[in-house]
């Protein structure tokens, strides 16, 4: 339990803590001219970066082969959809339009990891009520 105990922190820090970090910084850079020059300038490269990251982690699903052998509650087809919609906070973030081939759930699919990605949700040592 510890090692899942320091991954769910690991995940919590990255998700609350560099994310929303890395957004107030790029909220204020985007006023910025310079930071307007540097999005209208690297627009397509940033685009790409999205769509290789989206590409890969799809890749290591496959890798995984995750549809013949998936793990309880959790399977290939999910675990992309997951994929998809964690870019799209990406892209409505940076105002990007997704490419026209990838599809974007309308909801979570996998929504328990809002609660694991919460520490506030989980006790780490389960407590007897005796």
């Amino acid at each position: 339990m510890q090692i899942v105990e320091a991954v769910k922190k690991i995940c919590h820090d990255e998700y609350e803590i560099h994310v929303e970090m890395d957004k107030v910084v790029l909220r204020n850079e985007h006023l910025t001219e310079r930071g307007k020059i540097a999005r209208y300038t690297n627009i397509t490269f940033v685009r790409k970066m999205i769509r290789g990251a989206i590409d890969l982690e799809c890749a290591w699903v496959d890798y995984m082969r995750m549809d013949e052998d998936p793990l309880s509650g959790l399977n290939g087809k999910n675990l992309k959809a997951w994929v998809m919609h964690s870019a799209s906070d990406v892209y409505n973030f940076l105002e990007i339009k997704p490419d026209s081939d990838l599809i974007i759930p309308k909801k979570n699919p996998l929504g328990y990891m809002t609660n694991y990605m919460d520490l506030s949700k989980s006790q780490g040592s389960p407590q007897n009520n005796y």
